[in-house]
């Protein structure tokens, strides 16, 4: 999936779609950020609506639910990435083979 920043134009790949309430949220990484970061769903234009097959569902509890990328749920990344954690960073482009 692409989304593209209402405010500065600039496209990205999504990672994870999640709700939280009643929000639609996305999680990507910003250019040279070395991190996830989240954006709602009036914030951003969606310019490709695929996710593909590499996405989990996931629900963690009665307030939030979506589709993650796999290896952010199976090597338990998510957290760290949020938190913009290099080893983590660097984990995860070895696992896609290229940089997100």
């Amino acid at each position: 999936m692409k989304i593209t920043e209402k405010i500065s134009g600039q496209s990205f790949t999504v990672y994870a779609i999640y709700w939280a309430r009643d929000k639609t949220y996305f999680y990507y990484f910003p250019a040279r950020s070395g991190g996830l970061s989240s954006i709602a769903e009036d914030e951003m234009e969606i310019t490709d609506p695929t996710i593909g097959n590499d996405f989990e569902y996931v629900r963690t509890g009665e307030i939030f639910s979506g589709f993650f990328h796999k290896y952010l749920i199976r090597e338990k990344l998510l957290d760290d990435l949020l938190d913009h954690d290099p080893v983590a960073y660097k984990k995860f482009v070895s696992l896609l083979g290229r940089e997100p």
